[in-house]
């Protein structure tokens, strides 16, 4: 149970502050509630009952207990949408997979995305974030003042924080968007406090000593709650009221004095002692006092009212008060300075023993104790390695002060891994240059069998940065020799790697091979992920080859069930949208393709990428939408670009896929000078091939034979596709196959149909018993006709599979050709808007139009620049430019805006 999104109980009787919660049952909630004052003024009391509140006037209200491991924006955004989840478990399931499974979080999208899944709940959700000064400042300031500006009219938040924030408080103010609930606010009145002491602490003071009180403590909730408990000895009343002052610099000298102090001393022990954890239920108290009525004390203590509250409605959890917990601490420093490190050290043991990994890790760190933390860290990353959970291996493993982490070549080995399957290779190799550092050391001083199994650990480290960076060659370098020492979790990983390496050079068989056994040994260890991504490389190499139904098969539900692991489960998704992208199932690609790829762009592998891409701008082309094609090829092209030496075999393919999409979309000169800035030579009369398939030359020499064809000169690409057609065959790429066919058709059309329909027949029997359409269907006019030709002929000794696969064919021809006519009819002013634009990005747009720096639309609109740049990007994005003239221009051709 995640206490974090559990709104504190308390088993005691508590104010209603029922003059602050009135105004929170206005008929519009404003879009922020700031609850801003130090420690001691009731902040979170009041936020729970504004809470209870509000659930019982229907709202959703998802809580989060912030602390110090929620001050970076990946970990707040995460904890949004979990807290979210926890009170309506049907939200935003895509944006809780994207944010898991990214290791660099593109905060513009996810915050994008988690905007559409409020949008799209549609009851009035409040979201309260409790201990906000925890997190508050530079980023975090940003992604709130963000959320508040972009969210929809069915979200508000609460927030209550020690410090007051900095997220454009001033813009909410003046949009009456913004109530603040002040310290003076806080502060009890005189009924309130009379209220307080008399009914809620059923204290016997007259008028004359709750007045001096209230005086004395000036409304403070804290220091009235204190006094009350001093107040229980009426021999001692009349001296304490006078002495007393309630103020913050006398605080801990009363702590000490009139609470503590006036406990028993087994009940001080026990608080001092139990301090150190952040929560403390009655088993963890035993141990780290060695008192078995732990438990019991925990209930005492909760009833005597002594700044304990339960965590969960079973009070199995419990937590100080913050400021009695950060005097305990101070007084468990000055009593007992020797015991802090012991009962870290304890604490630590204590939530390892339950499998609390991420506390016991916290508390070793404070212990100083780094075995224990390199043991629990080393322990949990291999868990998460093992299911695939990168980004969680490298967020622990970087709690590691680099000093000791630089030191243990276990905790380097697992950090590289993580970091090449998050696809940061260089990261990966700068880790692997210092831990075969220590492995030469811990080799020159006695070669045992765990440095043999270190060196092969950097061994199998060095191959997965080499897959991280398409070097086939490189992988079976490494990987030639025998490895002795891995575990069955890295063999499969090792065959992994190397199964892909072979089927890139065009080693079918061995490839297969190599890859099954890669799945077996991750089922040998329980790896789910690395079995999958075993069935993900064998269903590449089908697809390569043209085996479309095994691929496809691979990850059908009658064939294995589909993992529901986060990071596993989009990968068996994106291959299947592929293949029913051939298959002309359009509709099925798009639901396989669309949430998932964006699930595969940090951790999943380069090629899977393109192929999943090139299929999604293609639909996105069937279905009018040009500029939404482009936006993903362009994608493709901005990933290579941060990623260098991975993208470089692949850009071939992605630059052929566009240009081939160019020339189908009758953009010839988008196609020439797309072809002109990728070094393709459209005037060369001819190309040297290399003596054997390479995907670089031979897909480039496949890209300039469409253009030679489409610029009117076919003839030239005759002899380069004969050859081409061979060097396919020999290396058994069935698609490249295909498509050699299918452009030497295009290219003999005009000057010998006859041999055209030859080769378009050779072609259809090649494609048929795969049923890829697409290939047919994506080529154009020329084939269009030939294919019809061949529908209307008698040709015998043809199959019936092959003749009802030319049916289908053609028959998704004539249906593309009647769908364009219909929308060429029905165009409207709009088209090729990607989404409309909302009625803020309206307004911007108008005020570029008119000549306004982001300074003066921040201005006039009352949002801060941070919130006019992400305006922008989604008005760039929608209209699918890059720059704010070019967003004019555009928008004036689509009546968005007047000439």
């Amino acid at each position: 149970m995640k206490t974090k999104f559990i709104t504190p109980i308390s088993r005691s009787k508590m104010m209603n502050r029922h003059k602050l919660l009135k105004s929170s049952k206005n008929k519009r909630e404003p879009k922020l509630t700031l609850v801003a004052a130090p420690a001691g003024f009731g902040k979170t009391t009041l936020l729970t009952q504004s809470r209870e509140s509000l659930l019982s006037d229907g709202y959703l209200v998802p809580w989060i207990s912030l602390g110090a491991d929620d001050c970076s924006v990946s970990n707040l955004l995460r904890n949004i949408v979990e807290a979210i989840q926890y009170a309506i478990p049907t939200f935003g399931a895509r944006t809780a997979r994207i944010i898991s499974a990214c290791a660099r979080l593109d905060v513009t999208r996810t915050l994008s995305d988690l905007v559409e899944d409020i949008r799209d709940t549609e009851a009035p959700l409040i979201l309260i974030l409790d201990d906000y000064h925890c997190v508050s400042g530079g980023e975090t300031d940003e992604l709130i003042e963000l959320l508040l500006n972009l969210a929809p009219e069915n979200f508000q938040m609460i927030v209550a924080s020690r410090t007051r924030p900095q997220f454009g408080l001033a813009a909410l103010r003046v949009r009456d968007e913004l109530r603040e609930i002040t310290p003076t606010q806080l502060r009890f009145d005189l009924s309130e406090a009379s209220e307080f002491l008399l009914e809620i602490r059923n204290l016997g003071l007259n008028d004359d000593q709750i007045e001096k009180i209230h005086q004395h403590s000036e409304g403070w909730v804290a220091g009235l709650q204190l006094a009350s408990l001093s107040l229980r000895d009426p021999e001692r009343r009349d001296g304490f009221i006078e002495s007393f002052s309630g103020s913050l610099q006398d605080i801990a000298e009363y702590l000490a004095s009139d609470v503590l102090n006036q406990q028993p001393k087994a009940v001080q022990e026990f608080l001092l002692r139990t301090s150190v954890s952040n929560r403390i239920n009655g088993e963890l108290a035993a141990y780290l006092t060695g008192n078995d009525n732990a438990p019991t004390m925990l209930e005492e203590i909760e009833r005597d009212g002594l700044f304990v509250s339960p965590l969960d409605q079973n009070r199995t959890w419990y937590r100080y008060h913050q400021l009695f917990h950060e005097f305990l601490l101070a007084e468990l420093r000055r009593r007992h300075p020797g015991e802090l490190v012991c009962l870290y050290r304890k604490t630590a043991i204590w939530f390892q023993k339950q499998n609390l990994s991420r506390e016991a890790v916290e508390y070793a760190l404070l212990a100083g104790d780094f075995n224990i933390v390199t043991t629990l860290v080393e322990q949990q990353s291999w868990i998460e390695l093992m299911a695939g959970r990168m980004p969680q291996v490298i967020t622990s493993i970087r709690r590691i002060p680099d000093d000791v982490r630089n030191e243990n070549p276990k905790i380097l080995y697992l950090l590289g891994t993580a970091l090449y399957h998050a696809n940061s290779a260089d990261e990966s190799d700068d880790v692997l240059s210092k831990m075969i550092s220590l492995v030469d050391k811990q080799e020159a001083s006695a070669a045992s069998d765990e440095s043999k199994y270190l060196r092969e650990q950097t061994r199998l480290l060095s191959a997965g940065i080499a897959i991280a960076r398409d070097d086939p060659h490189k992988i079976i370098e490494l990987l030639s020799d025998e490895f002795y020492y891995l575990s069955d979790f890295e063999r499969g990983l090792a065959c992994n790697f190397l199964g892909y390496a072979l089927s890139e050079l065009g080693e079918f068989g061995p490839a297969a091979k190599t890859l099954s056994d890669g799945r077996h040994y991750h089922l040998l260890a329980g790896s789910e992920f690395g079995a999958i991504y075993s069935e993900c490389f064998l269903a590449l190499t089908d697809f390569s080859n043209g085996n479309l139904d095994h691929c496809f098969a691979r990850f059908s539900p009658e064939s294995r069930s589909f993992s529901k692991e986060k990071y596993v489960a989009p990968i068996p998704q994106v291959i299947q949208g592929i293949v029913l992208y051939q298959w002309n199932r359009i509709d099925e690609a798009l639901e396989c393709l669309q949430p998932n790829l964006p699930l595969i762009g940090e951790v999943g592998f380069t090629k899977l990428l393109v192929f999943g891409y090139t299929a999604l701008a293609r639909i996105s082309g069937l279905h009018g939408d040009h500029r939404a094609a482009m936006r993903c090829y362009d994608l493709i092209a901005a990933v290579g670009a941060r990623w260098g030496a991975p993208y470089e075999r692949h850009q071939a393919l992605v630059v052929g896929a566009r240009i081939a999409y160019l020339l189908q979309a009758e953009r010839l000169n988008e196609a020439l000078d797309h072809a002109l800035i990728n070094d393709i030579d459209v005037d060369a009369d001819t190309l040297s091939l290399p003596a054997e398939w390479a995907r670089k030359p031979c897909r480039n020499a496949l890209t300039w034979a469409r253009l030679q064809i489409a610029t009117g000169r076919p003839e030239v690409t005759l002899p380069v596709l004969a050859e081409l057609r061979k060097l396919a065959t020999e290396s058994r790429w069935g698609m490249r196959v295909l498509e050699c066919y299918i452009l030497e058709a295009r290219a003999r059309f005009l000057q010998d149909k006859i041999k055209a329909r030859s080769l378009v027949d050779e072609a259809l029997a090649i494609a048929a018993p795969n049923h890829s359409v697409r290939c047919f269907v994506d080529e154009g006019s020329e084939i269009d006709s030939l294919l019809l030709d061949l529908r209307q002929s008698e040709i015998k000794g043809w199959s019936s599979s092959k003749r009802s696969f030319l049916e289908d064919v053609t028959l998704s021809i004539v249906t593309e050709e009647s769908e364009e006519a219909e929308v060429t009819n029905n165009i409207s002013p709009v088209a090729g808007l990607i989404e409309p634009l909302s009625d803020r990005e309206c307004q911007i747009l108008g005020l570029i139009s008119a000549g306004c720096t982001n300074n003066t639309i921040s201005t006039t609109l009352f949002i801060s620049l941070n919130t006019v740049k992400w305006h922008l990007k989604n008005i760039f994005g929608k209209l699918g430019v890059n720059n704010r003239t070019s967003a004019v221009a555009v928008a004036r051709q689509l009546d968005l805006i007047p000439m």
